[in-house]
């Protein structure tokens, strides 16, 4: 990736670290900015038990002075962050809130998705002014933040013959899926987003699925859920996952595994709700891929899900 980058002359390199900071392979290279997103249990097979492991693994990310900005962080993350910029003598900024004209122009739904946008807003202001770039030019950020999309992120489609109309949604830990079920409650800044009338549901074994299905299975007892096996060597099993959440009392819970579980998933979903009521998929970005896979227009255009108000 970053001999691509080289080769096409990139301005801004943006590195996602896939698991950590401490051994992540991001740590190849020096960073001129940091940024730190809230921190929350995910990994925790691998980064240690507690969020202070798993923060203090990310906070090793911190390898110079160069500066980091952060979203507000949970205390025991908050700690380990500051620990890690003290020792390297770099400064945290924290993000800003992003003003109530840019919340109403955003093209991402969710109160969380406003709080990621003051983060990158944030870092973009330190660093334009390396590039030479303008770090307050309000036109071109409410552009820019009202064109981003991002697939898979609370994302509306309409009903097909191949699929019910359809939320989608990458949650895959209590953290993520707190985000998401917070985007149904009623409130002064947001739409609210009808309960779905059914849900396909499938995880990963090594993250936490129980807590984030039990919160789905909580909110929406009614909906039926279908769990559709995953293609993948790390997806929990579809038959435990059904018998956990049906443990659960209420509704119908249906797992497939056979050669098509996604396809039987969507046609079980089909036939269960109303043409004009939605399905939430959600659980795993790895359930999302499989959907994509079939459907690769859908990572290509998408219309803002929520219309962000502005505050009272």
């Amino acid at each position: 990736a970053l001999l691509l980058f080289r080769e096409s002359r990139v301005d801004v390199a943006i590195l996602e670290a896939g698991l950590g900071g401490k051994s992540d392979a991001t740590t190849a290279i020096a960073a001129d900015l940091l940024c730190y997103t809230p921190i929350a249990m995910d990994h925790a097979a691998i980064l240690g038990p507690t969020l202070g492991h798993i923060a203090s693994d990310k906070a090793a990310a911190i390898r110079s002075s160069a500066p980091l900005c952060a979203a507000k962080q949970f205390p025991a993350a908050e700690k380990a962050l500051e620990a890690a910029a003290k020792a390297k003598n770099a400064k945290i900024f924290p993000a800003e809130q992003l003003p109530l004209n840019l919340q109403a122009r955003l093209g991402l739904a969710g109160e969380h998705q406003s709080v990621n946008a003051g983060l990158a807003l944030t870092a973009w202001r330190h660093l334009a002014p390396l590039l030479g770039r303008r770090a307050n030019d309000s036109q071109a950020q409410a552009l820019g933040l009202e064109r981003t999309f991002l697939p898979g992120r609370l994302q509306m489609l309409p009903r097909t013959t191949e699929h019910p109309m359809l939320l989608l949604d990458g949650a895959h830990n209590p953290h993520g899926m707190q985000a998401l079920l917070k985007t149904f409650s009623t409130s002064e800044r947001q739409s609210t987003l009808p309960a779905p009338a059914a849900i396909i549901f499938s995880c990963l074994g090594d993250k936490d699925w129980r807590n984030v299905a039990a919160m789905l299975r909580r909110r929406f007892p009614q909906a039926p859920i279908f769990v559709p096996a995953l293609k993948n060597y790390r997806a929990a099993d579809a038959r435990e996952v059904a018998e956990f959440i049906a443990s659960l009392g209420r509704s119908e819970v249906m797992a497939f595994t056979g050669q098509d579980p996604l396809g039987q998933a969507l046609e079980a979903a089909i036939k269960s709700v109303p043409d004009d009521a939605a399905t939430l998929m959600t659980g795993s970005l790895y359930l999302l891929a499989e959907f994509f896979e079939r459907q690769p227009k859908y990572l290509e255009t998408s219309k803002p899900l929520v219309a962000q108000e502005a505050q009272p």
